[in-house]
């Protein structure tokens, strides 16, 4: 605000286009300066970083993946604000001089409509014309003043006046600035820092650490209660046989286990095909349906026959699945999403519904009252297979690998290189 007010009444509004745009070229220098010292810090601290990870690994008795580790978490601890003060500062100096340069380029071209349009005024902006900056122009009337009195009052009001403005500004930025830090240090104070980190499981035979749970960058206080949550959820399912604890007690001793096939389809409003924007040039709307135990050999037009065409409204459709999954989609009335939900489950789910509930949701942020067709955009499949040498651990200790297959829907023909059965697991 106060630097607005500034450069208005300081700028020279007789400069020709030559002279403004030699300003914006200092400007550009000024820019890369400071990107190229965000450059430079950023480049400099991942560098030594990779080499003392590099080092870690070799040094002895303490070198290891361990230390290598905790070099570079150390390294981003004590280099990471000042690379984050670079990188702030550029991006600041670029906002500005952007801004400045728009205004400028906007003010060119404003002022030669002017002059094509009123003959009188061409010699706005000539380069041989004399400077014209409102404070300088202020000045020389105050001084053609002959009433001694009266200049005295005003050159002293203009340049209090002047200063007070100055003054006020930053006493209001530093108000809102204690405010802000007031607010962070009581978030600090109640949720605690953020913490990144996780529950691993040990296995006691060869000492590997299976993660359980993961987060990153929560409120530490937070963080304790989804642990404790997480772990409390854990001894459940541990200790006790999964089919008492699902209310079937026909499954034995047998745990839970992933699934091997899932997908999310992402479905669009308003438009079948890219981009994806309304008429009035905003973001078309963005809708997902997750979909759990899907049947082997599905191909690409299975999807796309399903979802082709969408009603999505104010009813919520809720499937329970055989082994007590649920998913769920919106449509615009019981009786069309009923339907729909049974087509999806019949084409594309391996399981039986136990259930199929409809209600209507009266208040929904994210589901539109009325209903509109939208369209399916692209679909994500994740797929499992048992392996000794996955990663994913299921509570029996079983391992397996994953891998994902990501398709578009909105094209008319299968795209070129979809596999042919994309809920089939590619990697031999």
């Amino acid at each position: 605000m106060v630097k607005t007010a500034y450069a208005i009444v300081n700028f020279d509004w007789n400069a020709s286009d030559e002279q403004l745009k030699n300003r914006l070229k200092a400007r550009n220098l000024a820019l890369a300066d400071a990107w190229g010292g965000a450059a430079g810090q950023f480049a400099g601290t991942v560098s030594i970083g990779a080499l003392g990870a590099l080092g870690a690994l070799f040094i002895p008795t303490i070198g290891g993946k361990g230390l290598a580790l905790s070099t570079v978490v150390n390294l981003a601890k004590e280099r990471g604000d000042e690379v984050f003060d670079e990188m702030r500062d550029a991006l600041n100096i670029s906002a500005r001089i952007l801004g400045e340069g728009i205004a400028v380029e906007q003010y060119i071209r404003i002022r030669r409509a002017i002059k094509t349009l009123i003959p009188g005024v061409q010699g706005w902006g000539a380069d041989d014309g004399e400077r014209w900056v409102i404070s300088e122009k202020f000045e020389e009337q105050v001084e053609r003043i002959p009433f001694d009195f009266l200049r005295e009052f005003l050159e002293s009001f203009f340049d209090e006046f002047t200063e007070a403005f100055i003054a006020g500004g930053f006493v209001i930025a530093g108000h809102w600035d204690n405010l802000m830090a007031q607010t962070n240090e009581t978030t600090l104070e109640v949720l605690g820092e953020s913490q990144t980190g996780g529950v691993f499981l040990r296995d006691l035979e060869d000492e590997t650490a299976v993660p359980l749970f993961r987060f990153g960058q929560i409120p530490s206080n937070l963080a304790i209660s989804e642990l404790q949550h997480q772990m409390n959820t854990y001894r459940s399912l541990a200790g006790q046989r999964i089919g008492e604890f699902g209310g079937d007690p026909d499954l034995g001793n047998e745990v839970a286990k992933p699934y091997l096939r899932t997908a999310k389809i992402i479905l669009r409003g308003d438009k079948q095909k890219p981009p994806f924007v309304t008429p009035l040039g905003q973001i078309s709307s963005r809708h997902t349906v997750t979909l759990k135990s899907l049947k082997p050999n599905l191909r690409w037009r299975d999807f796309k026959r399903v979802f082709r065409f969408f009603e999505w409204g104010a009813w919520k459709i809720e499937a329970t699945l055989e082994s007590r999954t649920s998913f769920v989609i919106f449509a615009p009335s019981r009786e069309y999403g009923v339907a729909k939900m049974k087509e999806i489950i019949e084409e594309l789910i391996d399981e039986e519904a136990i259930r199929i509930a409809a209600t209507i949701e009266e208040v929904a942020p994210r589901v539109t009252k009325l209903s509109k067709t939208i369209f399916p955009e692209e679909a994500i499949v994740t797929l499992k297979k048992e392996s000794t040498l996955g990663q994913i651990v299921d509570l029996s200790g079983q391992r397996y690998l994953q891998e994902q297959i990501r398709f578009d829907l909105w094209r008319d023909d299968e795209p070129f290189g979809t596999p042919e059965f994309v809920t089939n697991y590619q990697t031999i």
